[in-house]
């Protein structure tokens, strides 16, 4: 199946693509085709950027083991990181753990006291679960941390890999009042899904925030400037290119921006509905390498190759 015809895909240089349901498999992991693909498309000069609703410290090792990556977007846009300035350990690598100097970060939109004061008293409600993000690592309090479930969190999988990525503490409203200025994100996971939905509108009514969610069960909130669509714009101008330059892989509502901004926008047949509404074409799903098939097709090689 041909899915780039009738698309220009001639002044592309820029492959952006978010992480999870998209360029990772079912277990969080780059396939060899994917990884083969992006291997390919690099070497044949096109720009590899991930974009994702991670934060710094809670990336996949993947991204960091496929050579050419160069540009990490995280939290939703609140922080460009870039990887070739990042120094690397005795093996020649670099993992999620290494040290980031600041001359690494490109781009940084963060989250100011007055930003947050017109829905401090939604986000500081006693028994919600919030994970803070900033200075390139991810918090969430303990109490939380140790009963996912009651919060939403209903796969093993997600606990898991929330568990392991998230520093616990004991007061993150605190946290964040110690850190206006530089959140970077804040997330706030819910059981009661009508909640939630109250959650959203009281947020988009009362504050310029930007408001998007990657999972059913959460609301990522971020500065008023903060996008996957503007920090790849601001990586774009950087590299003297712009929205013509750019094909964009994503599945979720936190991808809709970046979708929405760029020459070709694709979204995996797992998408969710209003990304697939956003959509130029859609790919096969994560779990059929989706990313890797349009790649392959735009350098007009075989997966057999």
């Amino acid at each position: 199946m041909a899915y780039l015809d009738g698309f220009d895909s001639s002044k592309l240089k820029i492959i952006a693509f978010d992480l999870d349901g998209t360029l990772l498999n079912a277990s969080s992991k780059i396939t060899k085709r994917t990884s083969n693909a992006l291997v390919r498309a690099i070497e044949a000069g096109y720009i590899p950027v991930a974009a994702t609703g991670r934060g710094y410290s809670t990336l996949p090792e993947d991204i960091f083991d496929v050579p050419g990556i160069e540009y990490v977007i995280c939290a939703n846009g609140a922080v460009v990181v870039e990887l070739a300035r990042i120094p690397r350990d005795e093996n020649g690598r670099i993992s999620s753990e290494s040290e980031v100097p600041e001359e690494a970060v490109f781009y940084r939109s963060t989250m100011s006291e007055e930003d947050l004061a017109p829905i401090m008293d939604l986000i500081c409600e006693e028994g919600l679960m919030r994970e803070v993000f900033f200075g390139l690592k991810a918090y969430a309090d303990k109490v939380c941390l140790d009963n996912l479930e009651a919060h939403g969190v209903d796969t093993e999988r997600r606990r898991n890999y929330i568990k392991r990525t998230r520093i616990p503490v004991d007061d993150t409203v605190q946290l964040i009042k110690d850190h206006y200025g530089e959140l970077e994100n804040i997330n706030l996971d819910f059981k009661d899904l009508e909640k939630k939905q109250w959650y959203v509108e009281q947020l988009k009514s009362r504050s310029e925030l930007t408001i998007v969610n990657s999972q059913h069960f959460n609301i990522e909130i971020g500065s008023p400037t903060t996008s996957k669509a503007d920090a790849l714009m601001k990586l774009a101008e950087k590299m003297g290119l712009s929205t013509d330059n750019i094909i964009a892989f994503g599945d979720s509502n936190n991808d809709i921006a970046m979708i929405k901004e760029a020459a070709i926008s694709v979204v995996m047949a797992n998408g969710t509905e209003g990304a697939l509404a956003e959509a130029d074409l859609v790919a096969p799903a994560n779990t059929e390498d989706g990313v890797a098939v349009i790649i392959e097709e735009l350098l007009g090689i075989s997966h057999a190759e």
